[in-house]
C-alpha cells in the first residue's frame, strides 16, 4: 500500500484553492488537474471505487482520498488503457477525491460502484439463468439462494480480466467485497493456497474462476474493472 500523505500535499505549490464539486453521489466524473469532488455520504458496506487516468499525453497522475481523519495518495499511470480500484468501507461518512497530478492536463475519472449506487445501471444477474457477457465497465446484479449456490466467471479469449464482488456477510472490519482475476500468471486464494496480490481475493491462471458460497438470499453485485480493450467475461450463478 501506498505511503499515506498529508493534506498539505508537500513538494507541490498550489497557487489557489481547488476547485470542489460539493454533492457528488458516485456517478462517473471527470476531475482536472486542481478539482476535487466531495461524497458528503457513502454506503456503510464496501463500496468499489474506480479511476483512470484520461490524459491523451503521456502524463503520470496522482489522486488523494480524504476520509475522517485519514488521508490516502494514489497513483494514476498514464495511457494504461486500465482502470485502478480501491475497495473499502467508509462507514457511511463522507469522502473527498482531489487531483493532485503535477502537470496540466491531466482528468482522471472517478466513479463509486455498488447496489443503488448513482450510475449504476446493472443488468440482470438470475439463479439457474443464462451467462451474463459484462464488457470493461460494466455490472450486473441479481439474488442469491438460500442454498450453496457457485458463482463462475469465465474469459475464454485469454484476455486478463478483473472482476469485482459484493454481496454476502461483512467480515470483522465491514468488508464483504471480493476482488477475482482470471488468466493471471499464477493461482492464488485464500489459505491453504498462494496468497493473492494485494487487494485480492483470488487469481486462475485459467479461463476461469468458480466461487462457491451460501448467503441466503443476499444481493450480489459484479463489475468487470477489466483493461478497455479486454474481451467480455461470462458470468453465471449456479444452483449447487
Amino acid at each position: 500500500m501506498p505511503n499515506r500523505l498529508s493534506a498539505e500535499f508537500p513538494g507541490y505549490a498550489i497557487l489557489e484553492a481547488p476547485s470542489v464539486t460539493e454533492q457528488w453521489k458516485g456517478a462517473p466524473l471527470t476531475l482536472d488537474n486542481e478539482t476535487s469532488a466531495t461524497a458528503a455520504s457513502t454506503p456503510n458496506g464496501s463500496t468499489i471505487f474506480v479511476y483512470q487516468n484520461m490524459a491523451t499525453m503521456n502524463n503520470a497522475g496522482s489522486l488523494l482520498l480524504t476520509f475522517g481523519s485519514e488521508s490516502l495518495p494514489l497513483t494514476a499511470p498514464a495511457l494504461s488503457g486500465q482502470a485502478l480500484v480501491y475497495i473499502r468501507n467508509w462507514q457511511g461518512g463522507s469522502l473527498k477525491v482531489t487531483n493532485t497530478s503535477p502537470g496540466q492536463g491531466t482528468p482522471i475519472r472517478i466513479q463509486l460502484m455498488g447496489p443503488g449506487m448513482p450510475g449504476v445501471t446493472p443488468a440482470t444477474l438470475l439463479a439457474g439463468g443464462p451467462p451474463i457477457a459484462l464488457v470493461p465497465g460494466t455490472c450486473a446484479q441479481g439474488n442469491a439462494v438460500p442454498r450453496w449456490m457457485q458463482l463462475v466467471l469465465e474469459n475464454g479469449s485469454g484476455d486478463q480480466s478483473i472482476i469485482a464482488l459484493i454481496g454476502g456477510p461483512t467480515d470483522s472490519s465491514g468488508n464483504n467485497a471480493y476482488l477475482f482475476g482470471i488468466n493471471f500468471t499464477s493461482d492464488t486464494g485464500p489459505p491453504p493456497a498462494v496468497p493473492p496480490p494485494d487487494g485480492y481475493y483470488a487469481t486462475s491462471s485459467k479461463i476461469n474462476y468458480n466461487f462457491q458460497f451460501n448467503w441466503g438470499s443476499s444481493v450480489l453485485f459484479c463489475a468487470n474493472v477489466s483493461g478497455n480493450t479486454a474481451s467480455d467475461t461470462a458470468v453465471v450463478l449456479r444452483r449447487l
